[in-house]
This record gives structure tokens, sequence and C-alpha cells, in this order.
């Protein structure tokens, strides 16, 4: 479940990108590190919220649902210092901000 590609991209982290809750539910049961970290410090929960444009109605809000229930540290920092929380006040998502928030 440890696997990742060159540049440290986990199977989680491309599930959190595209807004595959069930499937980042799914890997994370299977022992998948939700607290992984890509080459650029990057973490599941970021990809989620980084990404956002990619995700259809409502699974951005679940999948980061799904990533803060299993604990995914929401102050972890990229290589940039950028969190999961700054992704998404960046992008203007106060939906995915405020449970982010709650959640630290």
């Amino acid at each position: 479940m440890q696997a990742a590609d060159a540049n440290g991209k986990t199977a989680i982290m491309y599930a959190a990108e595209r807004g595959q809750h069930a499937t980042v539910e799914a890997l994370a049961g299977l022992g998948a590190d939700v607290q992984a970290a890509d080459a650029d410090g990057k973490t599941a929960i970021m990809y989620a919220v980084e990404n956002w444009w990619m995700i259809h109605d409502g699974c951005l809000a679940v999948t980061v649902e799904a990533l803060a229930v299993l604990e995914t540290d929401v102050h972890a920092a990229d290589a940039h210092g950028m969190t999961a929380i700054m992704f998404a006040a960046e992008r203007g998502q106060h939906a995915t901000v405020e449970p982010l928030a709650a959640r630290g």
C-alpha cells in the first residue's frame, strides 16, 4: 500500500486528487498511509483540496471529510510551507476551510 511513483505520489494521493472518497477509505483500510508525503511534501488531503476543480459536485467535501476522519494531519506543510487549509483558503473554499479548521 505504500508504493509510490517517481515523485513519491501514492495511490491514496491519486484517489484523493480525483475525489474518489470510497477508494480513499478502502486504501486506508488496507493500510495506506494517509500521512505520507510526496517529494514536494504534499499529502493526500493537500491533493484533494488543491485539485478541487477536478472533483465533481459533493466529492471534494466528502473526500476531505473522509481524510479528516482518518486523522490526517491538516497542519502538515508541503515544501513551500502550504497546508491543506491554506490551499482551501487560496481557492476560496470556505465550505472546506471550516471542517479542516475544526480538526485542529
